[in-house]
């Protein structure tokens, strides 16, 4: 179950008045370049900022991407959000619809056009591999939540077998693009898609996770990744070893919670890996399992 790193309690108005301050002061010629971290910090608060103020931001963001001073991944989310809410089409192919969590799609692209060497100009890979990503993440969701719905135990095992071919078949994927291009980042899919890879990710046979580690490892320690997607994994990693998970992130499949490192501890440790709070996650996770995998 990939946790949302956003609060329910989250104040859109500072969010939006911290982005505005920060986009606005930044001086694009004095050759500052954002930092990986600070990039995804940016990418994480643009999902939940309005169109208004991204547009306002627009100008600087294109600014700042032709400088070199951010990626193009942050310039290609803003400009698609903001032809989105004006044409419901995007440009660069940065937006996922993700409103039904068990059937995910690109919003419709404006121009295809060449879409490939507009993704490649800002870093991105092609937009069949994020498509694949997508459709795989929708089989792997709809097989899971038919499996934990379904009372009929000889259904259950022939959805179990569905359940494993779609996991070779992600399986060979994810490891053919890794082999391809290292682990993917969120620079080179675009936030929104990353979630989906990531989902991805943590449904890998053990073999093949394990496999991933050093990957994940290095992207951590560059900021290549979000905090609460390294928890994920190395929650993930540390219960696939026989050790006790740190960060809490990780139920077997009644929903209970498994074993814990350090539980007096685990609300801070959430905190600073940008997870929901433990008190959240934990009272309502036998509901939240039939809704999420």
């Amino acid at each position: 179950m990939v946790t949302n790193t956003a609060s329910k309690d989250i104040n859109i108005d500072s969010y939006k008045n911290s982005f505005l301050t920060s986009i606005l002061r930044l001086d694009c010629n004095k050759s500052y370049k954002l930092s990986n971290k600070e990039m995804l910090s940016l990418a994480s608060i643009i999902e939940i900022i309005d169109t208004n103020t991204l547009t306002i931001a627009k100008n600087k963001i294109y600014n700042c991407y032709k400088s070199n001073d951010i990626e193009g991944y942050i310039y290609a989310q803003v400009i698609d959000k903001i032809t989105l809410h004006k044409s419901n089409k995007q440009v660069y192919g940065s937006q996922v619809n993700n409103k039904n969590w068990t059937y995910k799609s690109l919003y419709t692209i404006s121009n295809n056009t060449n879409i490939d060497q507009k993704r490649s100009e800002l870093g991105l890979v092609s937009l069949s591999i994020v498509n694949k990503i997508i459709n795989l993440e929708n089989k792997d969701q709809q097989l899971r939540k038919a499996y934990i719905s379904e009372k009929n135990k000889y259904k259950r095992k022939n959805i179990s077998l569905k359940m494993n071919f779609t996991g070779v078949e992600s399986e060979e994927f994810i490891l053919k693009i890794t082999k391809e291009y290292g682990l993917l980042t969120p620079s080179m899919l675009g936030f929104d898609a990353y979630n989906s890879y990531f989902t991805l990710i943590q449904h890998l046979s053990k073999k093949s996770f394990l496999i991933l580690h050093p990957y994940i490892l290095d992207a951590y320690k560059s900021d290549k990744i979000s905090p609460n997607h390294y928890a994920l994994y190395i929650d993930r990693y540390n219960v696939y070893n026989g050790f006790k998970q740190k960060f809490g992130t990780q139920y077997n499949s009644r929903g209970d919670l498994l074993p814990v490192e350090n539980k007096a501890i685990l609300p801070i440790l959430r905190k600073k890996m940008h997870l929901y709070p433990f008190d959240i996650t934990g009272k309502s996770y036998n509901k939240l399992y039939k809704e999420k995998i």
